[in-house]
């Protein structure tokens, strides 16, 4: 049972079995891509952190001691933008 995949050659309609080496290149390539777009998404999802800690740290200096805290929001375990958090992740 073969089980390698084939692309069809569009003009002549040509089967070309999908090797190894040949996909190499292209798996690299989306590899790549998809990194680019996960670093993109975990500096927004940082951005958005760091906004919502703002506006929790200024809705407690409104309100003082009457709010509450929220679990989560540790400003000392964000940090900026691109640092290292207490937790070992990216922030």
């Amino acid at each position: 049972m073969n089980t390698e995949p084939t692309i069809i050659c569009p003009k002549s309609q040509a089967g070309i079995k999908l090797t190894e080496p040949l996909a190499a290149p292209i798996v690299q390539s989306v590899r790549v891509a998809h990194g680019k777009r996960l670093a993109q998404k975990d500096t927004e999802i940082a951005r958005v952190l760091q906004a919502t800690v703002g506006m929790c740290g200024g809705l407690q200096g409104i309100a003082g001691t009457r709010s509450k805290e929220i679990d989560g929001l540790d400003v000392q375990v964000l940090g900026p933008p691109g640092t290292a958090s207490a937790n070992g992740g990216l922030v």
